[in-house]
């Protein structure tokens, strides 16, 4: 299992690029409400493989964010992870490990034949339906391949990982990749 708050606020800790996060609990916001406007993403705390995201599950900090929130913590019984949105490219990073971790590749998402999503995400009816594409990132951008290739490989040491391990991002247009 994982916890995208924690793992997230580690990362941060460690100096590496990670989409800014919040959490809203039970209790409220930890450590603050989001900024008023701000375009984030929500995801239930406690799952992967892009259970309980929904289209609707990007959205404009407003004034009903925390009836829809509340909503969505009652529906799946956790507190959820509240992330700024990043328009672009979604990419995973494998990583496995014998001796030391490896990086295997940045891999793409590609929606509806389109490989830099912006404003789009991978949602769960996507991943259920298998109705996504795979490609090599590196074919869109080198550079950026090679830097977060690089960040998974920490992240995986600094999160304690043994084994294989996937490390999320999403990448702007102009090459600036946030863990997620």
């Amino acid at each position: 299992g994982q916890h995208k708050f924690h793992f997230i606020s580690l990362l941060e800790h460690f100096g590496l690029p990670v989409a800014r996060s919040w959490w809203f609990t039970k209790h409220g916001w930890w450590p603050a409400r989001p900024p008023a406007g701000l375009r984030v993403i929500a995801k239930p705390t406690l799952d992967s493989a892009s259970v309980g995201i929904h289209r609707d599950s990007v959205s404009l900090v407003d004034a009903s964010l925390e009836t829809r929130l509340g909503v969505m913590a009652d529906r799946f019984r956790q507190a959820i992870t509240v992330q700024e949105f990043i328009p672009g490219f979604e990419v995973e990073v494998p990583v496995l490990e014998a001796r030391e971790p490896k990086a295997c590749m940045a891999v793409g998402i590609e929606l509806d034949g389109r490989r830099n999503l912006e404003d789009s995400i991978l949602v769960y009816d996507d991943v259920f339906a298998d109705d996504y594409e795979f490609y090599d990132f590196a074919e869109e951008d080198p550079k950026s391949a090679i830097r977060i290739m690089e960040f998974a490989g920490q992240a995986h040491v600094g999160l304690g990982f043994v084994g294989p391990s996937r490390i999320d991002f999403r990448v702007s247009a102009s090459g600036e990749a946030k863990i997620m």
